[in-house]
């Protein structure tokens, strides 16, 4: 009988490696359904010799289970969490049972090891009996909610020997999943028409802590199965926390985005999702026009997360003007990026946020005249403004906002590393990055005996459509051990990056005459921005918007030429005090100019909403 064992993942390079090896105890046909990791989840499992399967992120599993069991070969599949392990003695029992023609699928016992030390054998987690072993033909469907259950023909049975399961080893992602799970349950809730009121909590929470602790002797398991039986009683009173939530603190209003570059998840995204991330601070519902959910994608990328968001189906790729209309009715503020291509909107307030000073995206002749009066045009920086505004268009001005605590981060607390860090997504066209040049000046620079053994970091984003550019780009490095590439990785590895680099370098619009293509050069630049806030000496072409920040040799360098960057890097690095006095007026413009508070201020007074958070009633 020919098995395929079928493993989802979404960032899990520290289990996945594991989870492969003790699968290969019963098979070596293995595919992996990842959920759009942006680690090395996936390289890790090619190098393992699995198959790879690409699947849109979900908050929960089970539509990613279906889907893996559609694309499974042979008769029979088995399910595999990555936070669990065969044994050999599952293994064997598993190769016997399925010569049974009787069986259509089995429950397998598991076997939950509390943050990867105490086997819990009490507070119901044995026997813990989950439905993992199928025999295809019998499969009828996986409902697309969380925690269900498979729905398969035919007669089940119950295995002897249990899957290990290592569950709960880090607090704090234990937290997040509880609450984005329970906020799901919520949800469930909340539609099938549950109510909730003060004792409800106290209710549920002593519950389920009876349940847990006392009728199922959670406490034999010691400190660990007290701990966790508090644990379940608090993500149960959660759910119902947030279902008072959703019944008695109505939304302020609902704000919808549509930007047609979303998945690039560059700059200019993480400037308009920061926009709805106040909206949504402040009580309003946020939908993206989107057909993928990217909640983890921009977690990952931009450190953004939303209370209240939804990804509904992009009307904007077929749908007529009359279905436009009929949905964008329904939002109070609706957020355009624009392509070029313009419509009308049905919604209370509209805005085009302008990322890009291209001409050809703003042609105003007279039915793109009609479509945008009621439009009002946001621009990222003073360079876009007076560039749309040469075209015919006015326009405000929202300055994006820098992490509070890369502009909070202790210079005095961190190692600099002969490091020179650029920033910026990899593609050739349109204000490209120009990483091909930066390693040519870079290799430049090392011949100078001051610099002979600096790094150069290269990292950014990586899109399909990019891969050729970035391929020449690898070439161009050949053998160069002293250049490192770094693409797609999270937040956090790169705000280690900035923290790490002493030198910071940013070439868009090298050689550019910004009259003629402005496009083609930055339009402010977050990537410089995040850099100053991190105490990098940064060094900017003189071009576009980063003229609104930077003031040359104060807290920071512009340059023209190559030849002018390697004289100026001359020159600051045998200066510690020039050093020192740049890193802090370049953290106090970024304090100034571009923090959260500041950012967040401009945003309500734009949009003219001064809607306080949700105040709960007396409960």
């Amino acid at each position: 009988m020919e098995l395929t064992i079928i493993i989802h993942t979404c960032n899990e390079e520290k289990n996945i490696g594991a989870c492969i090896d003790s699968a290969k105890l019963l098979s070596d046909k293995i595919i992996i359904i990842d959920m759009e990791s942006t680690d090395k989840t996936k390289s890790i499992a090619k190098n393992l010799k699995t198959q790879v399967f690409n699947f849109p992120l979900s908050n929960y599993v089970e539509p990613a289970r279906k889907f893996g069991v559609e694309k499974a070969e042979g008769e029979w599949v088995l399910i595999l969490d990555v936070d669990e392990r065969l044994t050999l003695e599952l293994a064997k029992e598993i190769k016997s049972v399925i010569k049974n023609p009787k069986i259509s699928h089995y429950q397998i016992p598991r076997k939950n090891i509390f943050a990867g030390e105490k086997w819990l054998k009490h507070g119901g987690w044995w026997q813990d009996y989950q439905i993992r072993l199928i025999n295809k033909k019998f499969f009828v469907d996986w409902p697309k909610e969380i925690h269900s259950t498979p729905k398969i023909k035919g007669e089940m049975a119950q295995l002897k020997n249990p899957l290990t399961h290592y569950f709960h080893g880090d607090l704090e992602k234990m937290v997040e999943k509880t609450i984005v799970f329970e906020n799901i349950e919520s949800d469930l809730l909340f539609r099938a028409g549950k109510n909730v009121r003060t004792p409800t909590f106290f209710r549920k929470f002593a519950g389920e802590l009876n349940r847990r602790l006392i009728l199922n002797f959670g406490f034999l398991d010691g400190s660990t199965g007290v701990i966790e039986s508090i644990y379940q009683a608090f993500s149960k009173t959660i759910t119902y926390l947030f279902l008072y939530e959703k019944k008695t603190c109505p939304p302020a209003g609902r704000i919808s985005l549509y930007d047609p570059y979303l998945d690039t998840l560059g700059g200019g995204e993480k400037h308009v999702l920061s926009i709805l991330k106040v909206f949504d601070e402040i009580g309003y519902e946020v939908f993206i026009f989107w057909d993928k959910d990217l909640t983890m994608p921009i977690k990952e990328r931009f450190n953004l997360t939303f209370k209240n968001i939804s990804y509904v189906k992009n009307i904007f790729r077929r749908e007529r003007t009359l279905e436009k209309l009929k949905v964008l009715k329904n939002y109070d503020f609706f957020i355009y990026v624009t392509d070029g291509s313009y419509f009308f909107s049905s919604a209370k307030k509209n805005y085009v946020f302008t990322m890009v000073p291209q001409k050809n995206l703003y042609q105003l002749n007279l039915l793109n005249r009609l479509k945008l009066k009621n439009f009002t045009f946001i621009t990222n920086s003073k360079f876009t403004q007076d560039h749309i505004k040469q075209w015919g268009i006015e326009s405000s001005v929202v300055y994006p906002y820098i992490d509070q605590r890369l502009i909070e981060t202790d210079i005095n607390q961190i190692k600099k590393e002969k490091i020179i860090l650029s920033v910026g997504r990899f593609f050739p066209h349109l204000h490209s990055k120009n990483q091909t040049q930066i390693v040519q000046s870079f290799n430049r620079l090392k011949q100078k005996k001051e610099f002979s053994d600096f790094r150069l970091i290269l990292a950014g984003g990586l899109k399909n459509e990019d891969k050729n550019y970035f391929d020449q780009l690898k070439k161009t490095i050949s053998q160069n051990k002293s250049v490192e590439l770094k693409i797609n990785i999270s937040y956090e590895e790169m705000n280690q990056l900035y923290k790490k680099a002493m030198f910071y370098w940013h070439f868009t619009g090298y050689k550019i005459d910004e009259n003629k293509q402005p496009e083609a050069v930055e339009h402010l630049g977050i990537a410089p921005l995040e850099a100053m806030a991190s105490g990098c000496i940064t060094f900017c072409f003189q071009a576009g918007g980063a003229r609104e920040f930077i003031k040359d040799e104060t807290n920071g360098f512009f340059f023209k030429t190559e030849e002018e960057l390697i004289n100026k890097m001359l020159k600051v690095i045998v200066d510690n005090s020039l050093q020192e006095n740049m890193i802090v007026e370049a953290k106090k413009t970024i304090s100034d100019n571009f923090s959260y508070p500041v950012f967040k201020t401009r945003v309500k007074q734009l949009f003219k909403i001064n809607h306080d958070f949700c105040h709960y009633p007396n409960i």
